[in-house]
């Protein structure tokens, strides 16, 4: 038993002991460890994720929509998926290119091993123009410019140098088997500083293809119609402008196709139109002749606005009609005494008299009111019983006006709907002829 214990145990101290003899080599995985974390940050930058989303507008064509909810089931129409292959296809990506001069990318070195992707202001740029449009590779200029100006260029195609100039000054023409290129400054390049800094030029098919490689088009759902497009970019204002002139461009690329199918459907017309000019010509001539002798119009437009005229007048005519039998009400009400102190249950159209109606209403209501506080010969009773007595009178007299332009205006509408009647009466014979 007792050798058991003796071998489970562990001499600690010697162990240590051991350790700090090889303290060295802990040293060294510390300071490797460190200096490879401190290269890989240096070396690869963060990218930020952006974002775009696309509405797509669709017709009512499809032929799912009479089945009510069963053309849900299947998702939105086919339309969305193609658009999704033409807001990401090669010639659209090599306009967006070609617009944004993304072609070529500018990378300015900030300190040891470390560099950015400089967008929209670059120091140094190289043009060669009409070289991009055939070119089908990518060169790389690795330039470096000194407190004085003067410029060390090396142009690169993979691991191949095809140019390397020394000691010029910007701008300078740099020639190789692929053309003549020109290095220069811009309105960022700042004198008398050290400047390092790669600009990688392509042609415009080359950058489409990697922006082809480095964004994602893809539908939301399968019920929506939303395209989402998105890229990975440590620059943010470069995937941004990357990405809003891809929706710009797609969005010219459907106006273009509208007016060109809207100009092929006005050549369509314009000559079926002509066709039938001639035709429509001698039958309109035809016509035309016959009405002018027999002295009529379109007997069916005339017949259809009688109709409705007929409708309107005899409308017209119950309104006033209702309109006499209420005045008339409202002026009995008002000359029986019996109904002195009974409100006036009537609603005419006439607004002088309703309006009167109204505020006699009023008083009638207050005086109720005093009533039941107040003896029947008080002061505030008798001015109230004085002003319902004005206001009677008043209302009297309005009525009878009011009724007096009713009656007329009836008669007017009587005679109207007589020579409607009479128009409509002759529209068979005219019709039949």
């Amino acid at each position: 038993m007792a050798k058991n214990n003796m071998s489970d145990f562990i001499d600690v101290h010697a162990l240590i002991k051991t350790y700090l003899s090889k303290w060295y080599w802990f040293v060294i995985s510390v300071i490797l460890c460190v200096g490879i974390g401190f290269l890989y940050c240096r070396v690869h930058q963060r990218p930020m994720a952006i974002r775009a989303h696309v509405l797509i507008q669709q017709d009512d064509s499809n032929p799912m929509a009479d089945l009510g909810g069963m053309g849900s089931l299947f998702g939105s129409k086919g339309y969305v998926e193609d658009e999704v292959f033409v807001i990401a296809s090669h010639s659209l990506f090599s306009s967006v290119a070609k617009e944004l001069g993304i072609n070529r990318l500018h990378y300015v070195r900030d300190g040891f091993l470390k560099s950015h992707l400089a967008f929209p202001e670059y120091p140094v740029d190289v043009v060669a123009p009409g070289i991009a449009d055939t070119l089908m590779s990518t060169i790389v200029f690795k330039i470096k410019v000194d407190e004085n100006g003067l410029a060390d260029i090396k142009a690169k195609v993979k691991r191949d140098v095809i140019a390397d100039v020394e000691d010029v000054k910007l701008p300078a023409q740099v020639k190789t088997i692929y053309g003549d290129f020109t290095v220069l400054t811009t309105p960022d390049y700042v004198k008398g500083r050290e400047l390092k800094t790669t600009v990688s030029f392509s042609g415009y098919g080359v950058a489409a293809e990697e922006l082809d490689t480095e964004i994602r088009a893809f539908r939301g759902s399968k019920k929506s119609n939303v395209i989402c497009l998105t890229f990975d970019t440590p620059n943010v204002e470069y995937g941004v402008a990357v990405l809003d002139k891809i929706i710009e461009k797609y969005n010219e690329r459907g106006i273009v196709e509208k007016n060109l199918q809207g100009e092929k459907t006005e050549a369509f017309l314009r000559d079926r139109i002509q066709l039938l000019a001639s035709d429509l010509n001698e039958s309109e001539s035809a016509i035309q002749q016959y009405k002018e002798r027999n002295g009529i119009i379109d007997v069916n437009a005339e017949a259809s606005y009688q109709t409705g005229k007929k409708g309107q007048t005899e409308n017209a005519l119950f309104n006033v009609e209702k309109e006499i039998e209420l005045l008339k009400l409202t002026r009995e009400f008002l000359a029986d005494s019996l109904n002195y102190s009974d409100l006036i249950p009537t609603t005419v159209a006439s607004g002088a008299v309703q309006g009167g109606i109204n505020s006699y209403n009023a008083l009638v209501f207050k005086r109720l009111e005093l009533s039941q506080n107040a003896k029947q010969n008080s002061y505030a009773i008798r001015q109230l019983t004085k002003q319902m007595d004005l206001m009677r009178a008043n209302l009297l007299t309005s009525s009878e006006k009011a009724l007096e332009n009713a009656t007329v205006n009836l008669n007017k509408l009587m005679l109207e709907k007589n020579e409607i009647t009479g128009k409509l009466s002759n529209i068979p014979t005219q019709e039949r002829e």
